[in-house]
């Protein structure tokens, strides 16, 4: 009956194996009976593999971090499990922390007596794990997210590693949204948008199935609002029903979301592009702009809430350069910035009750495995920083949240990343060749193969840097071309003739554009082009399409053969391309809509003509990564399945009118080809000399080291460090408490 699944299936047993048996024996002793035992062997084992444990059948009334403890133990997965006993013994001390405090009394007399005999007992039982769990924690193992005790009291709060979505194809959590009273957790992955319960063990439910921007709170934690396109939805966690609030006038569709539901009935949210807006609930005609974007910004990314309907805190996206810089706004000062950081990407700033700003930060000079976590002291009452900023993780994810009784949750970046190599795909994944002899490097973020397919230049990177590299596929040898310290890991390298790269950097004076000799004795420095992200790039080398320019989210078409010529910026119908590629005729732009549609379509647009029309490429058939022929007018896409990835063409043919053939499929992709993501749009090039295609090969070395680590942290009591030296540990306040800003 305290077997794990594995050990069930005969295969070897190991210490997440002891952790199963651990839970088990946790979930006897609380709830008075066994999670998966039946009346025969049989039904036991089939119970263990296949049943979830009745949770209804334990106390309500637990500790969360015990609920977080047996959620993990009790995973089927061994690799999912807590990454050691050592984790366990902390998260026990966790719990026996929270039983130390007195509980809320009740109206109830009898009512008092039973759950004083619970905590009588609850704290017996805490006293036994610890020392049964102890005595399996004096070899900890160096896995695990730093659950750990703080040996010099420095101030380190005790972390909760977890898992949110239990696949791995489900992709990394983002867009984390706690609940003002810190029990319920809100976030999205690559299938919707999911409701995480943080006091139960209930299982994440999927809200949505569609795109969202990030979603925020009502003061009762019983609701979310969130834009759904052009569209301000409220859910109703309770009742499970969805309520459209408004729809938002004009073709522009909001691309960035956050905001704040207040008690007197007012929705303040974030539109990106078309500024914060405020809505008053039940009222007709009471949308209005709170704050506009200005001729020196793009837009607002990640609004979060003051406290008591204070005002707003959000990053803002300067215009021609960086998200580099933390704002807020209130009635009374209007936007007012806080913090700027150039070079870098701020995004997701919270306010904590304690009186600090946190906000997660992200080298565009690097790998992009990592997000630094920050905190730094503010006065809530002048609005100013109030002093130097401090690290509170090294190695996040991008997602951030933090609640009214400052349980904090952040994403946790994986403990080793996964390397990459170049590789051809032949008629199957067996007959993938590697150009590079199998080299692997730490990261390869893009790559174009020259004009007369002799070469292919590539972005490496690691944690500090990026590096453009040049691979001559006849004589098997790579070479480094330049790592200029600004490189741009979201660059695009582009071939201009066969002797000259261009790629974009991105530091303090902003995103520029630059042309570069690939010769290593060259005597030219690189040349700046133009503002802007360089996207793509003509096969003849005269039409070059720049993103950002005028302003993030357009385009602009630059004759780089007739510097003087005015440049053609795309209109606004087009204002939603993402991965944008011209076709050898030059007559067509085919992309994946963006902003606008977000429907997973590919699209194929006559950009020379006046009327701007697009047809839909693959109908019925999602895709993403278009990338042409080098020659013919041939475009290939990935369709992305449940199972698998596979790889289809279409021709296309524009006498006497646009003619798409039928989608038709090519390949099955391996399932360790890299994708990328809508801003690494050069990951795969077919080589027509060879006959093949060339694609970016993940390395995964060990699922298991990066899987038990999990890939979220809660901190269930936050505290910056120098407050650890004054305030004593106790439990997060109570809701009523959080709600009214008190502390």
């Amino acid at each position: 009956a305290y077997m794990s699944p594995e050990q069930t299936r005969g295969e070897s047993a190991s210490s997440k194996s002891d952790l199963w048996s651990l839970g088990c024996i946790l979930f006897e002793m609380l709830a008075a009976t066994h999670p998966f035992q039946a009346s025969n062997t049989a039904d036991t084992i089939a119970n263990v593999l296949k049943s979830s444990p009745l949770w209804q059948s334990l106390p309500p009334d637990l500790p969360s971090p015990v609920f977080y403890l047996l959620r993990q133990c009790l995973l089927t997965a061994p690799e999912s499990r807590p990454a050691d006993a050592s984790a366990v013994h902390f998260l026990l001390l966790a719990s026996q922390e929270a039983l130390n405090t007195a509980p809320i009394s009740s109206v109830n007399q009898t009512s008092d007596k039973r759950k004083n005999t619970y905590w009588i007992y609850a704290s017996c039982f805490i006293f036994a794990m610890i020392a049964l769990v102890a005595g399996l924690t004096l070899n900890p193992s160096d896995q695990g997210p730093g659950l750990r005790t703080d040996e010099k009291a420095t101030g380190k709060s005790v972390k909760v590693a977890i898992r949110l979505g239990t696949d791995l194809k489900m992709g990394r959590p983002k867009h984390f949204s706690i609940s003002p009273d810190g029990s319920q957790l809100i976030y999205a992955n690559v299938f919707g948008m999911w409701h995480q319960s943080l006091n139960s063990l209930e299982p994440a439910r999927l809200l949505t199935r569609k795109t969202t921007q990030e979603a925020f709170w009502n003061p009762d934690c019983n609701a979310i609002a969130y834009l759904e396109g052009q569209t301000l939805v409220a859910y109703s966690i309770e009742s499970n029903t969805r309520t459209v609030l408004i729809e938002l006038p004009g073709p522009i569709v909001p691309n960035h979301g956050g905001g704040s539901w207040l008690t007197n009935n007012k929705i303040r949210f974030n539109t990106g592009d078309e500024g914060i807006k405020e809505l008053t609930l039940h009222q007709h005609g009471t949308l209005h702009t709170l704050l506009d974007i200005t001729d020196s910004d793009d837009n607002f990314h990640n609004v979060s809430s003051l406290p008591n309907g204070r005002g707003l805190l959000f990053s803002t996206h300067r215009r021609n350069d960086g998200i580099d810089t933390l704002s807020i706004w209130t009635p009374e000062t209007q936007r007012k910035d806080i913090l700027k950081l150039p070079g870098e990407i701020l995004d997701y700033p919270v306010y904590s009750n304690l009186g600090y700003i946190l906000f997660c930060s992200l080298s565009p000079n690097s790998n992009l495995k990592y997000s630094k976590i920050w905190a730094f002291p503010f006065d809530l009452d002048k609005l100013e920083k109030t002093g130097p900023k401090f690290l509170i993780e090294e190695k996040g994810d991008l997602s951030l949240t933090i609640s009214d009784s400052n349980t904090l949750v952040y994403g946790l970046a994986d403990a080793e990343p996964i390397k990459q190599r170049l590789a051809w795909l032949g008629s199957s994944a067996l007959e993938a060749k590697y150009p590079e002899r199998g080299f692997v490097r730490d990261a390869i973020l893009s790559f174009t193969i020259s004009p007369n397919q002799s070469k292919v230049a590539f972005l490496t990177a690691n944690e500090t840097s990026v590096q453009l590299w040049v691979h001559n596929f006849e004589s098997s040898t790579s070479y480094l071309v330049d790592a200029p310290p600004t490189l741009m890991s979201l660059s695009s390298l582009l071939w201009k003739g066969e002797d000259h790269l261009i790629y974009t950097t991105w530091d303090s004076t902003g995103i520029i554009t630059w042309i570069q000799s690939t010769q290593r004795d060259r005597a030219t420095p690189p040349r700046q082009i133009s503002l802007g992200m360089a996207i793509d790039l003509s096969r003849d080398g005269r039409q070059l399409l720049v993103q950002g320019l005028p302003r993030w989210g357009a385009h602009t078409i630059i004759n780089l053969d007739e510097p003087d010529a005015e440049n053609k910026v795309l209109p606004e119908s087009l204002a939603d391309l993402w991965a944008p590629k011209f076709s050898p005729s030059k007559k067509f732009i085919a992309f994946v809509a963006g902003e606008k549609r977000k429907n997973s379509f590919i699209y194929l647009t006559d950009y020379s003509a006046d009327s701007h029309s697009r047809f839909v490429v693959n109908k019925n058939l999602a895709g993403t990564q278009p990338f042409w022929h080098p020659t013919k007018d041939l475009l290939y896409f990935v369709h992305i399945k449940d199972t698998q990835s596979e790889l289809y063409s279409v021709n296309v043919k524009s006498v006497p009118t646009i003619q798409i053939s039928r989608p038709k499929l090519e390949a099955v992709i391996p399932g360790s080809t890299n994708l990328g993501n809508p801003y690494t749009i050069h990951i795969m090039a077919y080589h027509e000399g060879k006959n093949r295609f060339l694609f970016i090969e993940d390395q995964i070395t060990n699922k298991a080291d990066s899987t038990s680590r999990g890939n979220a942290v809660i901190i269930p009591e936050w505290r910056p460090r120098d407050l650890f030296k004054t305030l004593p540990k106790v439990l997060p306040q109570s809701t009523v408490t959080a709600r009214t800003g008190s502390h």
